[in-house]
């Protein structure tokens, strides 16, 4: 025996009609979105109505609704400012259901139905940017470079791309993913990288200060460490251990904002003169969840003698010694005047081979 509301399900297509246009149902989208089942000797037929909803966006999208706009927090003036969202016009899934379910049981011209184009909040609306509380610094860090063309070329582009990225609770910021290939073409030029034990010349070669200023103030913003890889060799510019390279496709950095509030990365560069310094800033913009987080003082250990190498190599950069060694420190969380939490890192340091170049 089939039951009487099997019969017409897949008799034809369903026509939606709206004040922008008509949806219409497939008979081969209704029968991908039912089931049928028996019971007591009776077939009935069941449709999934979401299911339905989203094979039906390809024919919704034809009607040109306007689409909505989240809302954006982003650095204007130097704080912190809201862009509203707008909301987007759409057939929702409550309407769409609302219209097509009971013509699903019925024939002819019972299968033409009508629904109305409501009003589609954004995905993230200014109210939720508000609630976001990104109002004060809760971290940052400044480094500084000499002189050098490539430096204040690469460094900027790299500032002016992270610049405004936002953290929503529970996301991970990676720097691979924000700033993609550094290639000549978003304007990166060569630089001097480290290669095994020694420096050459590649494609954006010093961004890796870039990462290492914001892995330093998300440090002490108190985000959640997830990847950092320090240089191989020690540079004396940088803080022991608190540091972080970057080579795309292999290593990255990444941390996670594990509070309840939204963070805004901010970051800016300072251009070197020729005969001067530059500077990299990085702030992360948010609510503090601790009182202070602080840094304690490196301790080194296990110190390893450096090797002069003669190197024949036309690209060979001539560099000077320095030892290896360990180097251990720990990230203090304050709250009420006393530590209340404490994480370790520990990093070594390879040698800094003497090269002379022949």
């Amino acid at each position: 025996m089939v039951d009487d509301t099997l019969r017409p399900t897949l008799s034809g297509p369903v026509t939606v009609a709206t004040d922008k246009g008509n949806v219409v149902v497939t008979t081969a989208q209704i029968a991908e979105a039912t089931s049928v089942s028996s019971g007591g000797g009776t077939l009935t037929a069941s449709t999934d109505m979401n299911r339905l909803y989203r094979a039906s966006e390809p024919a919704r999208e034809k009607l040109g609704l306007s689409a909505g706009k989240d809302a954006r927090i982003v650095m204007s003036g130097g704080k912190p400012a809201i862009q509203p969202s707008v909301d987007g016009q759409g057939l929702g899934v409550e309407e769409f259901s609302k219209a097509v379910r009971p013509a699903l049981t019925a024939s002819g011209d019972r299968r033409k139905v009508t629904a109305r184009i409501t009003a589609v909040p954004a995905a993230f609306t200014t109210e939720d940017a508000r609630k976001a509380g990104v109002t004060q610094v809760i971290g940052e860090f400044t480094t500084q470079f000499p002189y050098a063309a490539y430096r204040n070329t690469n460094l900027t582009i790299a500032a002016n791309t992270i610049n405004n990225t936002y953290l929503a609770p529970g996301e991970t910021f990676s720097m691979d993913k924000v700033l993609g290939p550094r290639t000549a073409a978003k304007g990166y030029v060569d630089g001097w990288v480290i290669s095994g034990d020694q420096m050459r010349q590649e494609s954006a070669g010093g961004i890796s200060q870039s990462a290492t200023t914001t892995f330093n103030a998300a440090f002490f913003a108190g985000m959640t460490d997830v990847e950092h890889h320090p240089h191989s060799l020690y540079f004396s510019r940088y803080p022991m251990g608190r540091e972080a390279t970057l080579y795309y496709g292999s290593l990255d950095l990444k941390f996670r904002n594990d509070t309840r509030y939204g963070v805004l990365v901010q970051a800016f560069t300072k251009k070197a003169p020729e005969d001067g310094t530059g500077s990299i800033t990085v702030k992360m913009w948010s609510t503090p969840t601790w009182q202070r987080i602080t840094a304690s003082d490196p301790v080194r250990s296990n110190w390893v003698d450096a090797r002069t190498v003669v190197s024949n190599d036309p690209q060979c950069h001539p560099q000077s010694a320095s030892p290896g060694f360990d180097v251990s420190y720990s990230r203090l969380f304050w709250k009420d005047g006393a530590v209340a939490k404490k994480e370790n890192f520990f990093w070594r340091y390879d040698p800094t081979d003497e090269v002379v170049c022949r």
